[in-house]
């Protein structure tokens, strides 16, 4: 029988985290039925401490897949974790072509009678990266263009510059050189796959106003900024999401973690 509810936590945990404060975050969303981590910005060394602690059903670990060389700089030393609990990872690799695959990571997951594949990734920054932000954007898009299995998208964007429910509002950064083209590939109007902001679902789905307040996961200075998502696909109905930014700050994130619930569309 097919998995028909599953929840869902993205989290960019920010390699200067005090990994026991995001133990104990994560240990709160270890809850009965299946669940999927997928975060950001992880290590080595906290990935290791993360699975004797939480003990999950199964994980992976980008840089498992792309080990940072000797000679390169800390910034190939984050990775991308996926941990599963009561649904076991059957499968996984990397998005190769992209400009830092070892930021990237999907897995497929034993769903029962289908598997569920999830794809996570972390954008790269326009201020340290530029024209490579908006590259890796394009080769993500292309792989997202060609693969209609995906079930959930969970991301660190740092994106967008403008958020609004109305996606034609919605600007992103015009620094990385392509004027947020590329961007808009993934996340905005010009989308080239199936996926939508699960956000974005649930507030259609409650009929919640177009002028409605956006959410914020991380401040560029003072400003509040949506920058984490998960995305889904129209096999799955949102159940609830929330963005426990206060909760994931005293964690000692620099991000708000997105949790969300989600039940199996029914035909």
């Amino acid at each position: 029988m097919a998995i028909e509810n599953i929840n869902v936590v993205q989290w960019n945990i920010s390699y200067m985290s005090d990994i026991d404060r995001i133990k104990n975050f994560l240990n709160d969303y270890v809850v009965p039925g299946p669940v999927v981590m997928c975060l950001q910005e992880v290590t080595q060394r906290s990935y290791d401490s993360l699975v004797e602690h939480l003990q999950p059903s199964s994980s992976t670990l980008s840089l498992g897949y792309r080990k940072p060389g000797n000679n390169e700089g800390a910034n190939r030393r984050l990775g991308v974790a996926i941990f599963s609990f009561g649904i076991t990872i059957t499968d996984s690799g990397l998005l190769d072509r992209t400009v830092f695959p070892d930021r990237t990571l999907w897995v497929k997951l034993n769903g029962g009678a289908g598997s569920i594949k999830i794809i996570s990734f972390h954008s790269l920054t326009g201020v340290g990266y530029k024209k490579s932000k908006a590259s890796n954007f394009a080769t993500i898009a292309d792989y997202l263009q060609n693969d209609s299995s995906i079930d959930f998208m969970c991301f660190d964007a740092n994106e967008p510059d403008v958020d609004s429910l109305i996606i034609d509002e919605v600007k992103f950064w015009e620094r990385n050189g392509d004027k947020g083209r590329n961007a808009s590939l993934i996340m905005g109007p010009n989308k080239v796959h199936s996926l939508e902001d699960s956000y974005r679902k649930y507030m259609a789905l409650h009929q919640q106003p177009k002028s409605s307040t956006m959410p914020i996961t991380h401040f560029t200075g003072s400003k509040g900024r949506r920058y984490d998502y998960i995305f889904s696909s129209k096999d799955w109905v949102v159940r609830s999401i929330e963005h426990p930014i206060d909760k994931s700050i005293q964690a000692s994130s620099d991000h708000s973690a997105v949790v969300a619930c989600f039940c199996r569309a029914t035909s």
